[in-house]
């Protein structure tokens, strides 16, 4: 499931090029502070420097004000003190870049995963396993690995078989009847029969708004009822044997089969939530039906799996263990690629993009897919309940100059959507930034903000290089309109907690899909979603949305989105960022990664070679 320089907004510096940490250089900025404390002076006391240096401290310039100390504290550091700690400071700043490469990877951010298991460094590791509550792309990547529903994909993202060996669709293309294998079984050597997927579904609708899937298949004969009250009895859904599983839809849904593979679709074992409640999901009860199983997780940086023994194509699996790791630094990707303390690298920050293109030749991979960034606007909050300032924070970005710098095949988006097939995204507005940005200043006063009274907002986002990068420049374009915003920084999970209860005014936000139709973006601002963090609810939209799903031809749908997806923006439901592609680092050592435009990648279909150790010299 998504970053700073006016005049570039994604320069990259050379320190961060050469992977050094920003904060190593604080050391010898301290010492500009600290070591003139110690140069002997005539009626220079050390409580005098703290006392001056406390007023400076105080009055310093800020992103926001104006104030200056006054001139006569400048007087309180002795000039000829300054000499020796600068010099010290530039001398110990050679050092660094002298050695930025030989610096070693800090053990804290390197968890140790075993040489022969498949390592794969992702975003985040979620606290519990339960499909059904997934929603980011992290826990989909982990759960496709550990599930598998009736279709799954192959290495080139194509539909395969899944636990159903073979399917039949009615000539009206409204009923699916599914025939599972007849040697499927839970990891635990449980049988899995059809009534396990009626049960799961089941399960998924009754979940309510702690399904943020579930309301991808609300297109499922009668499944809004036990959304409402548990009941499968009026659901399109009948298991009348062990092997066989009856889907019937409201309408024909050329991408049904694909949607199956997404981890809301995948069976959950009820023998096991019946037991364990809300705890069957964590890592010691977990009970699973795909290719791998967890064997351990520690802390929060490591979670290790092993091939699973009950898995119905288990001598299909390549890899026997893999491995997810975590870090906290977001310079550390690629130092722990060339470390060789990973294989995979699945999702590249924007700023070590060029770095990885001249110092790891055969890594870098660009994957295009379907995904958008965006900011989320918290509808609740009243700041925001004005049109005209809605309006006017999108007009004022400055989206061209935010995505010439990412260097990650972004393109500036002005909608919610990206290009698809039959589907082109909103065109860029014909009027040059510079007069958005009066039309935004003007929307901003006739709202009653001015210099003298600034709108004042906060952005929840993570602490990343390329996000960073981003928010700095957003937070400038929104300067020149009287807007004045405070970061907020917060882990992934937080972020995404932070959104679910709506505790946030705004904060950035990504969507990616495998399924090449509007419908599954537009379909996160419907009312009924689970997966509108933005609260934001239009009863003309939900109608463009039944609308599309009842028009007969493909003409009438897309002109349905397209009614929708304009109605989005004219509200200012969301201030989109830009369309990008997905950057990963895979080992020349993994065989098996097909880039393909669905994204899907799963761990059953790679393997690797371990790198041979070179030869001991003579000397050694």
């Amino acid at each position: 499931m998504m970053e700073a320089n006016a005049n570039s907004v994604a320069t990259v510096s050379p320190f961060q090029e050469m992977q050094i940490p920003s904060f190593r250089f604080a050391i010898p900025l301290l010492a500009l502070f600290l070591l003139p404390m110690y140069y002997p002076r005539r009626n220079y006391t050390m409580k005098k420097h703290y006392r001056h240096f406390s007023y400076c401290t105080r009055n310093m310039h800020s992103i926001h004000g104006t104030k200056q100390a006054p001139a006569s504290i400048s007087h309180a550091f002795p000039v000829r003190a300054l000499f020796t700690p600068l010099l010290l400071a530039i001398l110990y700043t050679l050092l660094l870049v002298a050695t930025a490469h030989a610096r070693p990877l800090d053990k804290a951010t390197a968890p140790a995963a075993p040489q022969d298991a498949l390592r794969i460094l992702i975003r985040t590791i979620p606290e519990q396993f339960d499909p059904a509550r997934a929603h980011t792309h992290a826990a989909s990547t982990i759960l496709a690995d550990l599930f598998e529903g009736l279709i799954t994909v192959g290495p080139d993202g194509e539909l395969l078989p899944g636990a159903a060996e073979k399917w039949t669709v009615s000539p009206n293309g409204r009923t699916y009847t599914f025939r599972l294998r007849s040697n499927m079984r839970w990891s635990d050597g449980t049988s899995l029969t059809s009534r396990d997927f009626l049960y799961s579904f089941t399960r998924l609708f009754a979940l309510g708004e702690n399904a943020p899937r579930g309301y991808d298949f609300h297109g499922i004969e009668g499944a809004e009822l036990p959304r409402k009250t548990g009941d499968a009895t009026n659901l399109g859904i009948a298991a009348p044997d062990d092997r066989t599983l009856i889907i019937r839809l409201r309408e024909p849904n050329p991408f049904f089969l694909r949607m199956l593979t997404h981890t809301g679709a995948v069976p959950v074992p009820r023998h096991a939530i019946e037991r364990h409640g809300d705890l069957w999901s964590t890592p010691e009860n977990l009970i699973v039906n795909g290719p791998f199983a967890i064997s351990s997780r520690e802390n929060d940086n490591l979670l290790s799996l092993h091939r699973n023994p009950h898995f119905h194509s288990v001598s299909q699996v390549a890899p026997n263990k893999v491995c997810y790791l975590v870090t906290e630094d977001d310079d550390n990707p690629c130092r722990m690629a060339q470390a060789g303390h990973v294989d995979i690298v699945q999702h590249l920050p924007a700023h070590q993009v060029q770095y990885a293109k001249r110092h790891m030749p055969g890594w870098l991979r660009a994957n295009p897919q379907l995904n958008t960034y965006w900011l989320s606007l918290n509808h609740k909050d009243p700041r925001l309940a004005s049109l005209k300032v809605r309006r006017a924070l999108y007009l004022s970005i400055h989206r061209e100059k935010i995505t010439e710098g990412l260097d990650n095949g972004a393109v500036p988006a002005y909608g919610l959507i990206p290009r698809m097939k039959g589907y082109a995204p909103l065109a860029a507005p014909t009027s040059a930034y510079e007069v958005r940005l009066a039309e935004a200043a003007l929307l901003m006063r006739e709202a009653g903000y001015s210099d003298a009274r600034p709108l004042r907002l906060t952005i929840q986002t993570t602490q990343e290089a390329s996000s960073n990068l981003i928010t700095a420049a957003i937070i400038r374009n929104w300067r020149k309109i009287h807007v004045f915003a405070d970061i907020e920084y917060k882990t992934f999970p937080e972020l995404m907690s932070s959104l679910r209860a709506g505790d946030y005014t705004v904060s950035r936000r990504a969507w990616t899909t495998g399924l090449p139709s509007p419908i599954y973006f537009l379909n996160v601002f419907h009312s009924a979603s689970a997966t509108n963090f933005s609260r934001w609810a239009n009863p003309q939209f939900d109608s463009l949305m039944a609308s599309a799903e009842s028009a007969r031809t493909p003409e009438g749908k897309t002109a349905m989105y397209q009614a929708a997806e304009a109605l989005l923006v004219e509200q200012a439901a969301l201030i989109p960022l830009f369309h990008g592609a997905s950057l990963s680092l895979v080992s020349p050592f993994v065989t098996g990664w097909q880039d393909n435009p669905y994204g899907a990648r799963l761990s059953r279909w790679l393997s690797k070679t371990l790198p041979s150790k070179p030869a001991a010299s003579a000397k050694e």
